[in-house]
C-alpha cells in the first residue's frame, strides 16, 4: 500500500533530495518533497539517503492565516497511534504571530481534546510532526524518530565544520561517479560521505532503530546491500598531522576507512602525489577570511587552489562549500550556484569549471 511520504531537508537543500532519489532510487519527488511509496521503501530510504534530516508520514496539508485554523486529521492519527502514548512536536519556517513552544501547547491541547490520546511530553512511542512553513502546514508522524542529518562518526570534529548534507549535496554538484579529492579535510566530512555512497555503505547502517518500527516491523537484512570492498577512490589530504588523525579516525567510526587514501601534504605540493594517477574533481570548504585569516592569505590559498586544480585533475571541475561569494580563477567560471543555510549561516555550494 503507497503512502505520502515526505523527505526533510536543510534550507536550500531541496534540489539535491530531489536529485539523490533520482540518481539512486529511481523516485521522483513531487511538489513539498513527497514521494508516493511504501513504508518498507520509506525505511529503505531513511537507511541510506545522506541529504535528508527527517521523514514524515504524511496525513494532512493545509494553507492557514491563523493557528487556530490549523486542523489535526484526529481519525488518522487515532488509526496509528491506537493505544501508544504520543506527542506533538512543531518545526516553523517564516515569520508568524506565534513561536512553535505555543503551536505545541495549543496543537497538544487540541489533539487530547479530538482524539482523547495519551499525552507523553518526555518520552512518546509516536511524535505527530506538525511542519510550518510560511502559510503552509503539513501534519504526519515521524517514521524517523530523530535528526537524520547528524551523523554517528563525527566524534573528532574541527572547529570550522561542515554539516555532512551540505557534504554530500556538493557531492552530488560534482557528479557521485567522479574520483574525489578534497584537499582540505579538515575532519574529513566530504571524503567520508562519499565513500559511505561509493562503497554501497547505509549512511545509518549502525543506526537503524526508527521510530517507524512502532507502527510496522521491518528486517532490515532484506534491504542490507553486499559492501562494495574496491569503490573507486576517494583522497582526502591535509598539511595538519591533527586534522589528518582526526579524519582517519572518523572514518573508521563510519566503517569506510579503507576506501579512503589519506595522506600530508600542502597544497601546493599536491602535483607530486598525482602526477600519475589523477582526481577527476575537487569537492572542499576552502580556506577562508576570518579573525584568524587575513583577506591576502585567503586570496592566495583560493588561486593556490585553482591553479593546483589546472594541474592535476582529469576534468577541470572543482565544488566549493563557501561563506562569502566566490571569485574563480585562471579562467574558471561559475557554472552553479546554490544558496544553503548551516543553522543560521548563510552558506554557498558552488559549482566551477574551465
Amino acid at each position: 500500500m503507497n503512502h505520502k511520504i515526505k523527505l526533510q531537508a536543510d534550507d536550500g537543500l531541496d534540489y539535491f533530495v530531489v536529485q539523490e532519489l533520482k540518481q539512486r532510487f529511481n523516485l521522483t519527488a513531487k511538489p513539498d518533497n513527497v514521494v508516493e511509496t511504501t513504508l518498507d521503501k520509506a525505511y529503505e530510504l531513511m537507511y541510506y539517503m545522506q541529504t535528508i534530516k527527517g521523514c514524515i508520514l504524511l496525513l494532512h496539508k493545509q494553507k492557514f492565516t491563523d493557528l487556530e485554523e490549523i486542523k489535526l486529521p484526529s481519525k488518522e492519527i487515532i488509526e496509528i497511534v491506537q493505544n501508544q502514548t504520543c506527542k506533538i512536536e512543531v518545526e516553523r519556517q517564516g515569520e508568524h504571530n506565534f513561536n512553535s513552544t505555543t503551536a505545541e501547547k495549543i496543537l497538544g491541547v487540541k489533539l487530547q481534546q479530538q482524539a482523547k490520546t495519551n499525552y507523553d511530553f518526555k518520552n512518546p512511542e509516536v511524535t505527530i510532526k506538525v511542519i510550518i512553513k510560511q502559510d503552509t502546514c503539513f501534519i504526519g508522524i515521524d517514521l524517523a524518530g530523530r535528526d537524520l542529518s547528524k551523523r554517528q562518526y563525527k566524534l573528532f570534529n574541527h572547529p570550522v565544520n561542515i554539516k555532512s548534507t551540505i557534504a554530500f549535496s556538493a557531492l552530488i554538484l560534482a557528479g557521485l561517479d567522479k574520483t574525489v579529492l578534497d584537499p582540505y579535510s579538515l575532519s574529513g566530512t566530504i571524503p567520508i560521505e562519499s565513500a559511505i555512497y561509493k562503497s554501497k555503505t547505509p549512511v545509518n547502517y549502525y543506526d537503524d532503530n526508527f521510530n517507524i518500527n512502532r507502527i510496522q516491523k521491518f528486517n532490515v537484512e532484506k534491504i542490507k546491500p553486499k559492501i562494495e570492498r574496491k569503490p573507486k577512490k576517494t583522497y582526502s589530504t591535509d598539511d595538519n598531522f591533527k586534522n589528518l588523525s582526526a579524519q582517519k579516525k572518523n572514518a573508521k567510526v563510519a566503517g569506510v576507512d579503507k576506501f579512503i587514501e589519506f595522506s600530508r601534504y600542502k597544497l601546493e605540493d599536491l602535483d607530486l602525489k598525482f602526477h600519475e594517477e589523477k582526481p577527476d574533481v575537487i569537492v572542499t570548504m576552502p580556506l577562508e577570511q576570518s579573525k584568524r585569516i587575513s583577506q591576502k592569505a585567503s586570496e592566495s590559498y583560493q588561486k593556490e587552489l585553482f591553479k593546483i586544480a589546472d594541474e592535476i585533475l582529469n576534468e577541470k571541475i572543482l565544488v566549493l562549500i563557501t561563506k562569502k561569494k566566490l571569485t574563480p580563477y585562471l579562467g574558471y567560471k561559475v557554472t552553479e550556484e546554490f544558496e544553503v543555510k548551516q543553522g543560521k549561516q548563510t552558506m554557498y555550494i558552488v559549482r566551477c569549471q574551465k
